[in-house]
């Protein structure tokens, strides 16, 4: 993977930070054991910084959480990119920060692959298209995916360096297998994206 979208470490945070950035949202999570939580810009430090010409680096953070497991990946939730024929991104839409609790497996199906992946099921999330200012709902397509090599595609989605994807997907998997039992497969996995860590 070239050095120019991925930061060469993975930082390293606490059981304990991640339920301080869970805690606001105790009530809605009490049935829940297995959570994403995603921090934009977590790696923005370690000599890889992203700007409006070059947003698609893997410089954020995604963590698995539960009260077995805590891994780091790479990830990139800013999906926007340049396209050829328009001088803006006015067509793709950035997820906005918060808590989304519409994740949950299933099969991708793209044009060129298909394979198992997290995707957005069970409700709505809230988007901004790049270049514009007004909020949109979308019922699918903001799902969590395999990222590419030399980019972070599929367009609009969160994308995963796709080194570390099937230590990722696994990990989500066998821990929802663990703590979810048999509804694993239609229990959602609550999905925490934040614009940066709290001061």
């Amino acid at each position: 993977m070239s050095s120019s979208i991925l930061p060469e470490s993975r930082l390293r945070i606490s059981a304990k930070e991640i339920l301080a950035l869970l805690k606001p949202y105790k009530k809605k999570l009490a049935k829940h054991e297995v959570f994403m939580v995603a921090v934009r810009g977590y790696y923005k430090n370690t000599g890889i910084e992203a700007d409006s010409e070059t947003p698609q680096i893997y410089q954020d953070a995604l963590f698995v959480y539960s009260p077995s497991a805590l891994v780091a990946f790479h990830a990139n939730t800013d999906p926007r990119v340049k396209r050829r024929k328009t001088p803006t991104d006015l067509q793709v839409p950035v997820l906005q920060a918060g808590l989304w609790m519409c994740y949950r497996f299933d099969n991708y199906r793209g044009k060129k692959e298909k394979y198992p992946a997290i995707l957005q099921k069970e409700g709505t999330v809230t988007v901004i298209r790049d270049g514009s200012t007004e909020t949109e709902e979308l019922e699918s397509g903001m799902d969590i995916l395999k990222g590419a090599v030399g980019t972070t595609s599929p367009i609009g989605c969160q994308a995963v360096q796709p080194a570390q994807w099937d230590s990722f997907y696994s990990l989500v998997r066998d821990q929802a297998m663990y703590h979810n039992g048999s509804e694993w497969r239609k229990m959602a996995i609550p999905y925490l994206l934040l614009d940066a860590m709290p001061s």
